[in-house]
């Protein structure tokens, strides 16, 4: 028995989904590790509520204004950051006026600065800044033997966590949320000890973009789909169809949303699936992005179309978004009994499918629309660095056009096992090694405690 605490960073939902609403907490609490999550003030109130009763002690973080240095620091390795992703977000934001740097003044950014000497000095710099009064007063009541930042590229507590950290000798050890993060938000600022990888992906990215040393990583798979592996909770087909008002005897066409935000035009393609369904004889099960509104009036006089939202929000708008355990058992079932899954470009969506071996189609077209380049679902495939990892696996057929997706989904129909091969190498780049996530997460954090 340990007796030992470890700070984790819980910054947004996503970490509670795919990180502690995993086996791991209580694998560590069996070791007699003292838990404690650091959260936004805000969700305080309610982790307490959902944790307490597994032993799980949750503190606020102690959050002050940035600093104009913070601030300029934060710039600097969100923006001198060589990422096709990332440009593909800069031009989003200035077209969608919630930015007013131009695009190409950032890339003239990081051409100048897009590089390891640069990055080495804004971490230098980055060592120098101070810490919120409060976060000391953190560190000196709970005395952690080990800080666990879920998410290494987020400014607003897990840079300045991780900084008190490395200042007070305690040992880090450093993830991101998502197979997306490294690509997406700039370079990691203040590098840990140890690096957890979820897949292989993240490791050449840690490696290659982020100058995380190799001897520092460990590959675990990914915590959240330990429950893939021997999923519990599977209902039968007509018990699972009955709760959607789904026909059990039909074919099930999963067609899993990026939302509005990123794919302006989805709503339209709405009409092209309930065309195809109908000529199929299937059904189309459409399952809206927990984090982005999708357009609704669409659907309703849309005969094969069933529309399915089934996650918690604790506030008004779409980023209060929570899969608790039934959303989840939910979700493991929409996956279990579908027969096709449909996304637009190269989503998570496609990993989750793969893992179940599902045929997988990704859409490469506006729908019924035309849209601007910078609008359409098409820049996903021409700039996105980890959708573009996942698509040249060659486990998902990608089409361009309706009839293309007709296509797709006939030779689907006629062999299941179609690009079978394709999706064993989604799986080796960006799940493996699938099941038992939890434990080796839980047995590493254990290697790095203080003692």
């Amino acid at each position: 028995m340990t007796n030992q605490t470890i700070f984790i960073t819980v910054s947004d939902t996503t970490v509670t989904r795919n990180i502690i609403d995993t086996p791991l907490t209580a694998n560590l609490i069996e070791r007699g590790v003292n838990v404690v999550l650091v959260c936004p003030e805000q969700r305080v109130a309610h982790y307490q509520e959902r944790y307490a009763a597994r032993g799980v002690a949750v503190v606020s973080f102690p959050q002050t204004p940035q600093s104009i240095v913070e601030r300029a620091l934060s710039f600097a390795a969100r923006n001198a950051f060589r990422s096709r992703t990332l440009r593909l977000m800069q031009w989003r934001a200035f077209l969608s006026h919630e930015s007013s740097v131009h695009p190409y003044i950032k890339y003239a950014f990081a051409y100048l600065f897009g590089h390891r000497l640069f990055r080495m000095v804004v971490r230098l710099c980055d060592r120098a800044q101070s810490s919120p009064p409060g976060l000391l007063e953190l560190f000196d009541k709970y005395r952690p033997a080990l800080v666990l930042s879920t998410m290494l590229l987020d400014a607003t507590i897990d840079v300045p966590m991780v900084r008190e950290a490395k200042r007070q000798g305690v040992p880090v050890t450093g993830m991101v949320r998502s197979w997306d993060n490294l690509t997406t938000y700039g370079f990691i600022r203040v590098l840990p000890d140890r690096f957890i990888a979820q897949n292989n992906f993240i490791r050449d990215m840690a490696i290659h973009r982020h100058d995380v040393s190799a001897k520092r990583i460990e590959v675990i798979g990914l915590p959240h789909y330990d429950a893939y592996v021997a999923p519990s909770g599977i209902v039968s087909r007509v018990e699972f169809c009955a709760t959607l008002g789904l026909d059990p005897y039909k074919p099930i066409w999963l067609y899993a949303a990026v939302g509005d935000f990123l794919f302006p035009a989805e709503a339209t393609l709405t009409p092209i699936l309930n065309e195809l369904a109908e000529k199929f004889d299937a059904q189309v099960l459409f399952r809206a992005h927990p984090a982005h509104a999708s357009e609704t009036a669409s659907f309703t006089h849309l005969k094969h179309i069933t529309f399915d939202r089934t996650v918690a929000y604790l506030s008004d708008g779409f980023n209060a978004w929570e899969m608790r355990a039934e959303h989840e058992s939910h979700f493991i079932n929409t996956l279990h009994h579908s027969d096709i899954l449909i996304t637009a470009s190269g989503t998570s969506m496609l990993v989750d499918g793969a893992v179940f071996d599902k045929p997988l189609i990704s859409v490469a077209f506006d729908g019924e629309k035309t849209m601007p380049y910078w609008f359409s679902i098409r820049r996903f495939f021409d700039h996105a660095d980890h959708s573009k990892a996942l698509l040249d696996q060659g486990g998902t057929r990608i089409v361009n056009t309706k009839d293309e997706l007709e296509e797709a989904l006939a030779a689907y129909i006629h062999d299941p096992h179609l690009l079978a091969d394709g999706r064993r190498r989604i799986i080796d780049l960006l799940a493996a090694p699938v099941g038992g996530a939890s434990e080796r997460l839980a047995e590493a954090l254990m290697r790095c405690v203080r003692r």
